[in-house]
């Protein structure tokens, strides 16, 4: 029977993208197995690198016979690789095996190949649960964002029971058929190298199958990075811990395997103080801003203005009068006075005024969302601390209703009921540290809502008093317009009157003037009379000077050429800059990408 079973598995081997429907060794039902190898179907293009070079797996464990783990781990980088190490060296499973499985960040694709995974369930016989930790890793299809968000798993088979060792143990592999295993996955913060986002949640999803009659341990541990790795390895080191002659009876090694969950479990729960603290720094910012703002000076600011409205509804200063008040009576003593001497009301810039609403200026609608992205990630981490604390809560009376099985071997019975009772102690205390920050999280969440309501009131005020303020802008703004009204109507009168006595000057100038042309024509030496003392001598008609005229001719039209040029060509050149400057504009906008 063990025969045909090592047959059957190396068999399954031969073609591992079957898992999971050629699991043997799992209490998983038939359908439930093909939706499993639906769902890894749907998935592996975001799940699985496609490039060989990303591709490793390592492997750190320690065999029957070794007092200690290696100094070093196998990498494996193809199917090939983990085929010759798992199956063509014909030996027992190690006492400890530890697999581990990267990705260069946390939402990016393992690094390795979907058969190269399968291989290993197969082999090991993983669980088909284990693909729901899997698959929560990568993006989800189509979108930038993590597969499966803030969700925790956990879920255990028990085949402790001498009917599982004789249905399913395999001797030659060192496997007795009767072992505990489970999935789960945590969450925690780590430190980002991102300088806007300096702390990044990640997770970690752990397999893990105990033989409770050989004591055999295998794990299997999916993170973006080696830091579980890097300290599950210094932990064999120590013999209090992990590693050394420890491992070689079933009472150390269940032991080790409590201490690689506490080494999780620890990791779960160590920075969410630190990541807390920088999100209440961030929060108390805007926070005091809001706090500090000067309402009440505000308030007596404009309660004592009456007249602010009036002062800061113009750009323009209170009004002074022309005409009624002289200015410079220097300037009027020898001139005719030709204006209407009507008081005239002139605005003029006046001094710049303190606005009371300047404190406000700094409540801004990006405070706001930057309230609702802080309450977001406490809320975020709030429910991560939850799930994290249930899923403790379940792996520590998983392994107390182990040890009250009839079917647990009584060496872990017995022998282990100090190392679990430690255990569950520290893993208490990890859950109520969580609590703990659980409470943090709550007042922070209780003073950001506090500060929202502030916020709101605060806007609320402002926007209040500013339409109030507005209203006695426009209603300041009416009167001026009306009184501006009123003044350009006795101002219109005035010019129509005004316009009437230049209808007269302008019609005796009509009369008056081709006499005046002819008089000044006749006056300019064109025509002229010889002197004489007697009458007889002075002809009747005048003598024509035509030397005179052809001067005048020549002086006036040279002047008349120079003021038309004087006026013409600074038109023109301003004329042609403006064209060289819309032809520059557009020749840039036609080379414009």
């Amino acid at each position: 029977m063990a025969t045909n079973l090592l047959d059957h598995l190396i068999n399954d081997c031969e073609d591992p993208t079957s898992y999971p429907t050629r699991l043997r060794y799992t209490r998983s039902l038939p359908y439930s197995l093909r939706l499993y190898e639906e769902l890894l179907n749907e998935r592996a293009p975001s799940v699985f690198n496609e490039c060989p070079t990303e591709w490793n797996v390592h492997f750190w464990e320690q065999d029957t016979g070794q007092s200690a783990f290696p100094s070093r781990k196998y990498d494996s980088t193809s199917v090939h690789d983990i085929r010759g190490w798992l199956l063509d060296n014909n030996e027992e499973d190690p006492m400890c095996r530890h697999m581990f499985i990267e990705a260069d960040h946390s939402m990016a694709p393992l690094n390795c190949s979907r058969e190269m995974l399968c291989l290993l369930l197969t082999f090991h016989q993983v669980m088909p649960q284990f693909l729901d930790v899997l698959l929560s890793f990568g993006k989800f299809p189509g979108h930038n964002i993590s597969a499966a968000p803030q969700r925790c798993i956990f879920k255990y088979e028990h085949m402790t029971s001498l009917e599982d060792a004789q249905r399913r143990g395999i001797p030659q592999l060192g496997r007795s058929g009767r072992e505990i295993r489970h999935c789960f996955n945590l969450w925690s913060v780590e430190k980002s190298e991102h300088d806007k986002r300096p702390w990044a949640i990640r997770q970690t999803g752990v397999y893990h199958s105990f033989d409770t009659h050989r004591g055999r341990a295998t794990w299997i541990h999916v993170k973006a990075n080696d830091l579980l790795q890097k300290r599950i390895e210094e932990a064999t080191v120590f013999p209090d811990d992990l590693g050394k002659n420890y491992l070689h009876i079933i009472k150390s090694t269940f032991t080790a395997s409590l201490m690689t969950h506490l080494i999780i479990f620890e990791w779960c729960n160590e920075n969410w103080r630190h990541y807390l603290t920088y999100w209440e720094f961030e929060l108390m910012e805007v926070l005091t801003r809001i706090r500090e703002a000067p309402i009440i000076e505000v308030e007596k600011i404009l309660q004592g203005s009456n007249n602010l409205s009036k002062e800061m509804s113009s750009p323009w200063s209170g009004p002074r009068r022309i005409g009624s008040n002289p200015v410079d009576t220097s300037l009027q003593t020898n001139r005719r006075e030709t204006q209407p001497t009507l008081p005239i009301t002139v605005y003029g810039p006046h001094k710049k005024e303190s606005n009371p609403f300047q404190a406000f200026e700094d409540f801004k609608f990006n405070d706001l969302q930057r309230l609702s992205k802080f309450g977001a990630k406490l809320r975020e981490a709030e429910m991560i601390l939850k799930l994290n604390a249930d899923i403790l809560r379940e792996i520590t009376e998983y392994y107390q209703h182990y040890m009250r099985d009839t079917d647990a071997h009584d060496i872990i019975r017995d022998g282990c009921r100090a190392a679990l009772s430690d255990f569950v102690f520290r893993a208490n205390g990890i859950k109520q540290e969580l609590q703990n920050e659980r409470t943090r999280i709550t007042t922070l969440l209780s003073l950001l809502e506090d500060g929202k309501a502030l916020f709101d009131a605060t806007i609320n005020f402002r926007n209040m008093e500013l339409n109030r303020f507005s209203s006695k802008r426009i209603e300041s703004w009416t009167k001026d317009m009306h009184q501006s009204t009123l003044q350009m109507k006795t101002i219109a009168e005035k010019t129509e009157e005004e316009t009437a006595s230049m209808h007269t000057i302008t019609l005796v100038t009509l009369i008056f003037l081709p006499g005046t042309f002819v008089a000044t024509f006749l006056g300019a030496g064109f025509y002229q009379w010889p002197n004489s003392d007697r009458t007889s001598d002075i002809p009747n008609d005048p003598v024509w000077r035509p030397h005179f005229f052809y001067l005048f001719i020549e002086i006036s039209l040279s002047l008349t050429v120079l003021v038309l040029l004087a006026w013409i060509v600074p038109r023109m050149y301003r004329w042609l800059s403006r064209r060289r400057g819309k032809l520059r504009e557009r020749d840039e906008e036609m080379q414009a990408p």
